[in-house]
């Protein structure tokens, strides 16, 4: 846990619980508060439509309920025409603590002149794609300084765009719809300098998600391909290393059952996670303090074709898996703990 210029503070064990020592900085529960903010966020972002529909049947506040369900509907737009990010969101404070907790790194290998869009492809997905959002959605780690001329934009659920206040967030940070359409308004030839950012892997990849592992889904995702094509958008092969150890997961056949029923209906999947709490190392819902690096691998020129033949998006899918498995190879030894022993599995 945690690197050598990130020491982690030494516990103790009562009862079978490793216990956080009480003389830790504020600094560092600040951190730690940042990493639970984050997960109570994304778990309860699903949960808040609930709430708004009960307060606008159910009580004296329904003009409002009403007034702003009306705007979700008047803004509904904004997530397939570039977004609208907000730099106050961007650079929250929090966001630096959040970045300091694992921490967070992003590694850049090779320049991306601005004066063309890409598609940045990153794996392995985790339970909550943290890399991702810290160095894509948020100021915290300059990506506009490594990367001059260029804005990204995090690609998230259509699904995501409806849901109250927490859209309004996700809008703040940059976030656009990853629907095709929206793709196309992003990334398509009337602009330049814009990098949408896609977990390719998504809900099927957060379930293979394991501490130690880089299980990828890829062999029969082509539709970013495809897009990518459509859009004459360059292809962005990115690793996060160390995503998947934030957090073990609880497994078992119901639970399996239950995940590919949420997968298959509703898009997305509810993870069991197990990583530690505020006060003690054992267990909880905060991730785990281990250092994730974010590596950006170099373009890979796509050709503008409005109407890609499967052989088109063949050629291109073979190339941009050959990439991928190349900037693992090439910086594991630098980013992963089992350095040349990790293993990267195509599925």
């Amino acid at each position: 846990m945690g690197s050598d210029n990130h020491p982690v503070e030494q516990g103790t064990r009562i009862f079978g619980i490793e216990w956080a020592p009480l003389n830790v900085s504020f600094k560092r529960r600040m951190e730690t508060f940042s990493a639970f903010f984050w997960f109570f966020c994304v778990l309860t972002g699903v949960f808040v439509n609930f709430f708004c529909l009960y307060y606008i049947l159910c009580t004296a506040f329904w003009p409002a309920g009403i007034l702003y369900v009306v705007w979700i509907y008047y803004d509904r737009r904004t997530a397939h025409t570039g977004g609208r990010p907000i730099n106050s969101i961007r650079k929250f404070k929090l966001w630096e603590y959040f970045r300091d907790y694992f921490p967070i790194s992003l590694i850049k290998t090779a320049d991306l002149p601005a004066d063309r869009n890409y598609l940045f492809c990153v794996y392995p997905h985790g339970v909550l794609a943290s890399g991702a959002v810290l160095n894509f959605a948020t100021d915290a780690n300059k990506f506009e300084r490594l990367y001059p001329g260029l804005q990204a934009h995090l690609l998230t659920l259509s699904f995501n765009f409806n849901l109250p206040f927490s859209r309004e967030t996700i809008l703040g940070l940059g976030g656009c719809s990853v629907a095709e359409k929206s793709i196309m308004n992003l990334l398509g030839p009337q602009r330049t300098g814009k990098a949408g950012v896609l977990v390719v892997g998504g809900a099927a990849e957060s379930l293979k998600s394991e501490p130690g592992t880089y299980r990828i889904v890829i062999k029969n995702r082509r539709g970013f391909v495809r897009v990518a094509l459509k859009a004459g958008a360059h292809l962005v092969p990115v690793i996060s290393f160390g995503e998947n150890d934030m957090y073990d997961q609880c497994r078992g056949p119901t639970i399996q059952k239950i995940q590919n029923l949420f997968h298959k209906y509703l898009g997305f999947v509810p993870i069991l996670p197990r990583g530690r709490g505020f006060f003690q190392y054992s267990f909880g819902l905060v991730p785990h303090r281990r250092p994730i690096n974010t590596v950006v691998g170099k373009a890979i020129t796509v050709p503008r074709i409005s109407n890609p033949t499967r052989e088109d998006v063949d050629i291109y899918h073979q190339k941009f898996m050959a990439e991928i498995e190349t900037l693992f190879n090439e910086n594991k030894g630098k980013y992963d703990a089992k350095g040349e022993a990790a293993e990267l599995i195509m599925e």
